[in-house]
């Protein structure tokens, strides 16, 4: 897969695993957000610089702040999401799931070294 970074191979489609953590932050949401994969297979999309700002104030009232970042890091600090960051093609997406600008070449080689770092 290392190969892939340098080539770029397009988005990077999600497995079941991924779909369940994305499940698992919008069970705390008062609505599902659509940068988040809803089955195996549609886009592991980069999140916008900031989007925690508009994902915070859709938290239920019944969860607590720290158990919305618990999830969301869950989904965020993966090998997937990573090496989604790390495609020379790849563009972040706002709340909605809509393009945002793209990953600075800086946001990409921090995100390509750590998806190397899942294999040592």
């Amino acid at each position: 897969m290392t190969k892939s970074l340098k080539v770029g191979i397009g988005p990077i489609p999600a497995r079941e695993v991924d779909v369940s953590k994305a499940n698992v932050i919008n069970a705390l949401l008062t609505r599902p957000i659509a940068v988040l994969p809803t089955k195996a297979g549609d886009p592991i999309r980069p999140f916008a610089v900031g989007l925690w700002n508009g994902i915070r104030p859709l938290l239920k009232p019944e969860y607590s702040v720290t158990t919305l970042r618990r999830a969301t890091g869950a989904y965020l600090h993966t090998k997937r999401y990573h090496f989604s960051v790390a495609q020379p093609d790849s563009v972040r997406h706002d709340i909605d799931g809509m393009p945002a600008g793209e990953v600075s070449e800086a946001d990409r080689l921090a995100a390509r070294e750590k998806y190397k770092s899942f294999g040592r």
